[in-house]
């Protein structure tokens, strides 16, 4: 289907939702349950597909004036049928999640979806994204704060904590990824039919070279915060660390360069990334 290929493209998205499920069991002391592992998996993909589909609703207006291209504008698919599809992906969602966990912790996803409706409403300050782009971006992607000590809880199969500095450094490691696909889909220019630079990207924003920086900061904080992370090894930090360095020196000099390999940077990154914690399970 076209719509899944330009605006949900499900292979890759399964295999992050995959790379950062095995990445939260390995911070889990005892051994979660696979099938738990491949439920959730398919939850956060569910719950990926929950967040899309707000968008098209939410950015229809803008998308008809800026966006003709998409498949929405287009007419290729009605925003009646995406409604539909969500309202079976979230009774399927509700099902999945309240089976594999207790109560308390199945109050955590109920959160969650809770949080994308203000995330849909915009937190109720419509001009939040003109007068501050950091804080627009903070409180959208903190929705994977509730949603991931979900995950945490319901594969421990108790509600889990941050009770050392082992846990805080693993779950903050891994709420990183989701910040930089959002900043890494939108460090190239995007183009309205007319020819014109649209202002959804945070090059547009920020300019090309920023944003490449706040890009390679977020990996070097995830090369910081993995040094804490229980037995992770070291080598494996200091590359992250070196990769970011790399990056924010190099856009210095070719951020367009940068800039036309940022999606095949970060898809790389999403996948990796969240998989590196299983290093902890290699003899040392």
């Amino acid at each position: 289907m076209n719509y899944l290929k330009e605006r949900f493209p499900i292979i890759p998205l399964l295999l992050f939702c995959g790379a950062t499920l095995c990445g939260i069991a390995s911070g889990i002391s005892s051994t979660p349950r696979l099938d738990k592992v491949i439920t959730l998996t398919l939850v956060y993909l569910g719950f990926l597909l929950h967040l899309r589909i707000l968008d098209e609703l939410k950015d229809l207006n803008y998308d008809q004036k800026f966006h003709s291209e998409r498949p929405i504008p287009k007419g290729l698919v009605t925003l009646t049928f995406l409604k539909k599809v969500d309202l079976i992906n979230l009774v399927l969602l509700l099902t999945a999640t309240f089976c594999s966990s207790t109560l308390n912790i199945f109050f955590l996803f109920l959160v969650s979806l809770l949080y994308t409706g203000l995330m849909f409403k915009e937190f109720f300050l419509p001009t939040l994204r003109e007068t501050s782009v950091p804080l627009y971006l903070v409180l959208h992607q903190s929705v994977f704060i509730f949603l991931y000590l979900f995950f945490f809880s319901t594969l421990s199969e108790s509600f889990w904590s941050i009770t050392s500095t082992h846990k805080l450094a693993h779950f903050l490691y891994m709420l990183i990824p989701p910040y930089l696909i959002e900043i890494g889909r939108k460090v190239e220019d995007r183009i309205s039919p007319k020819g014109e630079k649209t202002n959804d990207t945070y090059t547009y924003l920020w300019g090309q070279k920023k944003t490449i920086h706040i890009f390679a900061c977020l990996i070097f904080i995830s090369g910081l915060t993995s040094l804490g992370i229980l037995n992770f090894p070291t080598f494996l930090s200091a590359i992250l660390i070196v990769l970011s360095l790399l990056l924010f020196i190099g856009s210095c000099f070719a951020s367009k360069l940068i800039a036309q390999h940022s999606m095949l940077i970060t898809v790389l990154l999403a996948l990796i990334l969240p998989l590196l914690p299983a290093a902890i399970y290699l003899p040392n």
